[in-house]
C-alpha cells in the first residue's frame, strides 16, 4: 500500500506557520547593569553590560544599541545608580554561555526595571 505524501508536507506547513517564533530566538536576561558607554553626542551606539543575579559575577552579557533615545539611557543609567534590576531583550539567536564578555546581540526589548 502506498501512502500519500500530502499529509506529511500538510503537517510540516502547518508547524512553520504555527510556531514562527522558534525561527526567531533572542537572548533575553535579568541583571544589574554595572557598564554603560554612552556616546559625547547625541545617537551613535550604546554599550551596555549586564551581571547576571548572583553574588559575584563572573561574566557579563553585552548589549549594544544603536541611536537609542535619551529616556532609554536615562533609564539605564538610573537603573545602574541605583543597583536594580532589568530586564533586557538582544537579538542574539541565543544567549551565550562561555566568555566572560558575552554577546547578547542589539536590544530589542526593554522590558523593565524592577527590585530584587
Amino acid at each position: 500500500m502506498k501512502l500519500s505524501r500530502l499529509p506529511v508536507v500538510l503537517a510540516l506547513a502547518v508547524m512553520l506557520i504555527a510556531f514562527p517564533a522558534l525561527a526567531h530566538a533572542n537572548c533575553t536576561q535579568d541583571g544589574k547593569v554595572v557598564y554603560v558607554s554612552v556616546p559625547y553626542l547625541s545617537g551613535g551606539q550604546v554599550t551596555i553590560q549586564l551581571a547576571p543575579l548572583t553574588d559575584t559575577p563572573t561574566f557579563y552579557y553585552q548589549y549594544t544599541a544603536f541611536n537609542p533615545t535619551e529616556a532609554f539611557v536615562s533609564a539605564l543609567t538610573a537603573a545602574m545608580a541605583g543597583g536594580l534590576t532589568v530586564t533586557l531583550v538582544g537579538n542574539a539567536g541565543s544567549c551565550p554561555s562561555s566568555g566572560t564578555i558575552r554577546d547578547a546581540g542589539s536590544v530589542i526589548q526593554f522590558l523593565k526595571i524592577h527590585r530584587r
